[in-house]
């Protein structure tokens, strides 16, 4: 019998699932899931590959890959720009534009496992051996990444120093990063700049804000403004209107 993406989903579901469900992930779709606490929404997509990404990738429409995300109150996802649909217990934010995430890995030398970190599934033999391999992650690491907390003061002071994006990862390939983009990149300085506002620290949001308003030229050494007009004006504002605030903190 050929194996198909439905075995692989049949499999998680009797393997992998109840452990998420048991650490409060209540909101499910066949391959996704979130759970919210306090403003807090932590997400898991188990992600599957049609035929096109299956060839690319070396694998079968039947493998998968997990992917994990965690949005904080602090840089919570504007409206405007939200991707994810609502479900009928909110808002559903997809892993890619969550401000943290992660990919989770197979086990070193797992016969089922591919070297773009995906669990590569030829048979139903091999769909239970992969949910099996996906639930030990969970079990070992993965569930206390997001369990993990993220100290505002921290965090700011990672992206402002921090060359790298990651802050957590294990050996067999697994990784847990801050989706910032490069030191001082706008992304980045716009994430200081919202993370300082929550904490009333308006000199260094607007600071940063202002900052975000500018891309780097690695040809020429240059700055220089990339955003369309409306939106520059609207960040131009946002760094006035902070900057206000911290010369007239009663405005």
């Amino acid at each position: 019998m050929k194996v198909t993406a439905s075995h692989t989903t049949r499999a998680l579901r009797a393997i992998a699932y109840p452990l998420l469900k048991n650490a409060g992930f209540d909101d499910w779709t066949t391959r996704k899931t979130w759970r919210r606490r306090a403003g807090r929404i932590d997400h898991v997509e188990f992600r599957s590959f049609n035929t096109y990404f299956a060839e690319t990738c070396d694998c079968t429409t039947a493998s998968v890959s997990v992917w994990v995300g965690v949005q904080i109150p602090e840089l919570e996802i504007e409206s405007a720009l939200r991707v994810g649909a609502c479900g009928p217990l909110g808002f559903r934010p997809d892993e890619a534009e969550m401000p943290i995430r992660g990919t989770i890995a197979p086990s070193d030398g797992l016969r089922q496992s591919n070297a773009l970190n995906i669990w590569n599934v030829n048979s139903i033999e091999d769909a239970e051996a992969v949910a099996n391999d996906i639930k030990h992650q969970f079990q070992t690491y993965a569930l206390d990444w997001l369990e993990s907390s993220f100290d505002v003061s921290e965090l700011i002071i990672f992206l402002k120093t921090s060359v790298n994006q990651e802050i957590r990862s294990r050996p067999n390939g697994s990784r847990f990063w801050v989706d910032a983009g490069n030191l001082d990149s706008p992304n980045r300085n716009k994430m200081i700049a919202k993370l300082a506002i929550t904490q009333g620290n308006f000199a260094l949001a607007a600071e940063h804000l202002e900052r975000s308003r500018w891309a780097f030229n690695h040809k020429t050494g240059q700055r220089y403004l990339y955003l369309s007009p409306e939106r520059d004006a609207e960040l131009k504002m946002k760094a006035e209107e902070c900057a206000a605030k911290f010369h007239n903190p009663r405005s």
